[in-house]
């Protein structure tokens, strides 16, 4: 994202131009969606709650300070605002990633009848080793490698400290580490049986 063009935008904002309200949504609504959908399950609030913060930022333009990331300030207006509508309709805030629908490598067809109850299970693990990260590992490893915030920013966002981000990165990559060591060392000797 070019900051500079983020940062004009917000300042034709904060004078009234509904014209780069508009631009400034199309800048960075898919990656709103993004985000929100890994937090919130429903799709309706998530959509909800991004037009809401870009009616806040028109309703207080006058009222608006500059934020260092207009990107950073986005991401957290929205998980606020999703926190607080989940809050309000009773329910936990909670990931929506499932990995039901994952496809692995495709092995020719005759590997695939010799080894086929290896892939399964190698997939059930899989499934199983991804839907066990917790969603605060999960959020926290999105926001780092798929949004490339930075770990103050992903501190701020999730309201723990930054080492308390870096703690979690961690531990849900060592975590897909292990079941990478697993998955590789199962094709290798796969290979070599094949």
């Amino acid at each position: 994202m070019d900051l500079t063009k983020d940062l004009n935008l917000w300042s034709e904002i904060r004078c009234g131009n509904k014209h780069a309200l508009a631009q400034l949504y199309d800048l960075h609504v898919k990656a709103l969606y993004n985000y929100g959908r890994k937090i919130c399950p429903n799709t309706a609030l998530v959509e909800d709650a991004i037009q809401d913060v870009f009616i806040d930022l028109w309703r207080y333009q006058q009222k608006l300070a500059t934020p260092v990331s207009i990107r950073f300030y986005l991401y957290a207006s929205l998980r606020r605002r999703i926190i607080k509508e989940d809050q309000r309709n009773a329910s936990a805030i909670r990931f929506d990633f499932q990995w039901d629908d994952i496809n692995l490598i495709s092995l020719s067809e005759e590997a695939r009848v010799i080894q086929h109850e290896e892939v399964h299970a190698q997939s059930q693990l899989l499934k199983y080793n991804l839907n066990n990260l917790s969603p605060r590992q999960y959020e926290a490893i999105v926001l780092r490698f798929y949004d490339e915030l930075s770990y103050a920013e992903i501190a701020d966002l999730m309201q723990v400290n930054e080492q308390s981000v870096r703690n979690l990165i961690q531990r849900g990559l060592e975590h897909l580490r292990q079941y990478a060591r697993l998955v590789i060392s199962s094709f290798v000797f796969l290979m070599s049986v094949l």
